[in-house]
Order: structure tokens, then sequence, then C-alpha cells
């Protein structure tokens, strides 16, 4: 959306790393980021010295990096992934040796979807989590299968292994919504961030969506007044600058991400 704004002045109400992704794409917009904690456990655990070092120790591996990556990480991948395609682009990639950065708990559901499909790749991981989703556990759906008959339950593929093997439905975001709208069941268990729970309780008041949600604090410390402030006037650290080099080295980790969806 933000490459194809005519917009001159994009307000990304998110977290940093969402915020640089739309400067990478639109390098002579300004971008400005509103959010006073705009961090996430993803992509600040991981830096571009250690993609370099790694790069060192894996000569050979073509270098995958999940969306959740600040632009100097992008910038020293090869290509880029989301959650809805990182399965559909690992498979197309013709190097057998992969290395996945930051999310070992995406990386471990790759691997396993791959061996399903028969597909034998090397494929090596970064050590990183995401906060919100590595909290659930297989026990916490049991709980939910017991308490709510009939329940749909869906999973973002950031679970560990043992809680997708337990899904009815494993997805990003946007492949969660849209099965939602789809599917002909009455209730829902979304194992994602609250505000996704929010949005299809809006949408669907008939619908119920059973069991607790975990917040995630960076995305959380959105507001109106941020917002508006960064509007009237924005401090320094609100508008997003990346150098001519990051940036440009970036825009092609992301664009051969477009070029394996197309």
């Amino acid at each position: 959306k933000a490459k194809e704004s005519n917009a001159d002045i994009i307000v990304f109400a998110a977290v940093r790393f969402m915020a640089e992704t739309a400067k990478i794409l639109s390098p002579d917009k300004t971008v400005l980021d509103p959010n006073p904690n705009g961090g996430c456990s993803l992509a600040d655990g991981i830096t571009a010295e250690d993609v370099i070092r790694l790069r060192k120790e894996f000569p050979g591996y073509t270098f995958v990096c999940y969306i959740n990556t600040t632009a100097e990480v992008k910038a020293r991948c090869d290509v880029c992934v989301t959650s809805s395609n990182v399965n559909s682009i690992i498979e197309q990639i013709p190097n057998d040796k992969i290395f996945f950065l930051p999310d070992r708990l995406m990386g471990e559901n790759v691997i396993d979807h791959l061996k399903s499909k028969g597909i034998k790749k090397d494929i090596q991981l970064w050590d990183g989590t995401c906060y919100v989703h590595e909290e659930y556990t297989p026990e916490s759906i049991d709980q939910v299968r017991k308490n709510f008959e009939g329940v749909e339950i869906l999973v973002h593929p950031e679970c560990e292994p043992s809680v997708v093997d337990k899904a009815d439905f494993v997805g990003s975001t946007s492949q969660m919504l849209n099965r939602v709208r789809e599917s002909d069941s009455d209730t829902f268990f979304l194992v994602t961030e609250c505000g996704l729970t929010g949005i299809l309780q809006s949408e669907f008041p008939d619908k119920t969506f059973s069991g607790s949600c975990t917040l995630c604090k960076y995305m959380k410390s959105n507001s109106l007044e941020d917002i508006l402030r960064v509007l009237e006037n924005p401090d320094p650290e609100n508008t997003i600058t990346l150098a001519p080099e990051v940036q440009a080295s970036a825009l092609k980790c992301v664009e051969r991400m477009f070029d394996f969806s197309q």
C-alpha cells in the first residue's frame, strides 16, 4: 500500500521495521513512525553484523529474511518473505542451502512443511522468536477444544510446531481474516496477537471468538495522540531515514520476494 500511495507523507502506526519497509519501497516519500516503543523481539534480535558473520560461516547459502527485520538486515540478505509466502518462496529458491532468519519457530514450521511435500533442503536457522507467539502451548489448544465444542482453531506460523500441528488452519494475519470470512464455523480461537480478534469481533458480532489472546506491547504503544503529534511537529527520530546504499540493497531483497510471488 505504501508503494502504491500517491501521498507525499506516510504515517506508519505500527512498529519500526514496518515503517522502514515502507521507506525501502518509497524512498522519495516522507515516512513517519509515531510509535515511541516500536520495537519487535524478532527484528531487534539480529543485526546486520550478525548476518555478515553468518554469511562467512555459511558460504553458498541463500539468506532468506522474514519481513520482521530491520532495513540493515534486509540489505544483507538475498530475499525477504512474509508469513503468507514463506513456504512458497523457499520451495521455489533453486538453492538447496537456505539460511532462514530471524524466526526459529517459523523456520521449524517451514522445515516440517517441506518434509510433508518430500522436498529436501538444508535449512539453517537463527534462534529468534516472537515473544507473543512463543507463549502459546499445545496444552492451551487442548484446553480450548475441551471448553468450546466445535471451535475452529487458527494458528499463526510464528508459533511452536507442536501448536501448529493442532491447528485447523495455519496462516498469516490476512489469511486468518479471509478464513473467518469464508468459514461456516460459528466459534473460533485465533492463536495470534489480540488486534486481529478485535477486528473480527467488530466485523462478525454474531460469531464467538473464544479463549484469551496475547497483546503485543510494541504494537499497542501506538496512540492517536502520537499520530497527531508527528503530523504537526515530528521529532527527528520519528522520521525514517535510510542510507542510500542500505535502501538500495534492501529494495533488491524485497523485490526478489515480489519476483517469486508473481
